[in-house]
């Protein structure tokens, strides 16, 4: 068994912080109003940045002060077992995301329900989660990766070009994957990464402003 270690930032109210460090973590579960992205479980970023930038969306607030006394950043070791990871953003998550797609369109047709096959076709990468869930069709995993894109920036067609604005997420469905947690107590580091993101978001949002005039 080979093992992989990450280190994930869980961004959270800091009224909740103690209540994690105290008793641990509590899954998140999804559901058909609040669907999570990567199905249930406890969510972490692998990049500091957009934990600090997860606090500030959710506080509605570009307030340093408001944000950094109300709001927690929570720092946890995982461990897993490879064969226990399934990271849907890899050659063989790609794979393996073919192979789930098709045995689930099969299983929908078998039960009468091709009005929820035209709908997987149609939904987003969240939705073919939530069914997969459903139909327990992820319990052989304890933990899920996925990368997404914080910009929507084509540049496909050159090979060479690479990714900007990486988000890399985690999402944990077996507690006992996390091994220890911490505050993340860089306060230097976090004020730093929240000025960077208000001057980036300000400049976007004067550069909508001026596209819409």
């Amino acid at each position: 068994m080979a093992n992989v270690t990450y280190i994930g930032y869980h961004a959270t109210q800091k009224e909740n912080q103690s209540k994690i460090l105290n008793n641990g973590f509590e899954i998140s579960v999804s559901s058909n109003k609040n669907i999570q992205w990567l199905g249930n479980g406890v969510y972490f970023w692998l990049d500091d940045y957009y934990a600090v930038e997860w606090n500030i969306i959710n506080a509605k607030s570009d307030k340093k002060e408001y944000v950094l006394n109300n709001y927690a950043i929570l720092e946890s070791i995982l461990i897993c077992d490879r064969n226990k990871i399934f990271d849907v953003s890899s050659p063989e998550g790609s794979y393996l995301i073919k192979q789930l797609r098709n045995g689930l369109k099969k299983i929908l047709i078998n039960d009468n329900k091709k009005e929820m096959v035209k709908q997987l076709d149609n939904a987003s990468d969240k939705y073919f989660i939530k069914f997969l869930e459903d139909y327990k069709l992820l319990e052989d995993f304890d933990m899920i990766l996925a990368t997404y894109r914080k910009k929507n920036i084509d540049k496909a067609k050159y090979l060479d070009n690479f990714i900007e604005w990486e988000q890399r997420q985690i999402c944990v469905k077996k507690l006992s994957v996390i091994k220890r947690t911490k505050r993340y107590t860089d306060k230097e580091r976090i004020q730093q990464l929240f000025d960077s993101i208000i001057k980036n978001r300000k400049n976007i949002l004067r550069r909508v402003t001026k596209w819409k005039r």
